[in-house]
Parts: C-alpha cells; structure tokens; sequence
C-alpha cells in the first residue's frame, strides 16, 4: 500500500472537502450529526461508511443532494479495496 495514494484518497472525502470548505470542525459537524468525533473521523478517513440514517442527515445538513452518489464513487476509489473497506 502506498501511503501517499492513501492519504490522497482520504483528502478526496466528500464529506471532509465540505466540512474543510466550510471551515467546521470535526466536532461541530458530529455534534450537529448526533454522531462521535471519532466516527466522523473514521468516515473522513475510510475506515467505516456512515449508516443510511447518518447520511440522510449529512445530505440535509450539506445541502448535497448528490452527497450519497460522491460518497459511492469516492468509496469505490478505495486503495484498500478488498483489503478491508466494507
């Protein structure tokens, strides 16, 4: 695994691009979810997908309508792929 297409991979996060372009904080954004720092956190970086609730929300609270359609195709670029994204 290549560190560098891993961390690019993980800038490219819909949700961390949004978040950064706001200029909100991971904690701001969690609590507005109703959802751990640390969830957040692992959703940005690709280690866990966020439930359908969550992402219903995140489309509301992004104004994204196609937020769910970002996250697929951002998902599917995963360097990890059949390693451990699921």
């Amino acid at each position: 695994m290549n560190v560098r297409t891993l961390a690019r991979w993980q800038e490219d996060n819909p949700l961390r691009l949004w978040r950064i372009a706001e200029d909100l904080a991971v904690g701001d954004v969690a609590a507005a979810l109703g959802a751990s720092r640390s969830a957040l956190r692992a959703w940005e970086a690709g280690e866990y997908r966020p439930a359908a609730a969550h992402m219903a929300v995140l489309r509301r609270l992004t104004g994204l309508s196609d937020l769910s359609e970002r996250w697929e195709a951002w998902w599917r670029a995963n360097p990890y792929r059949g390693d451990r994204a699921s």
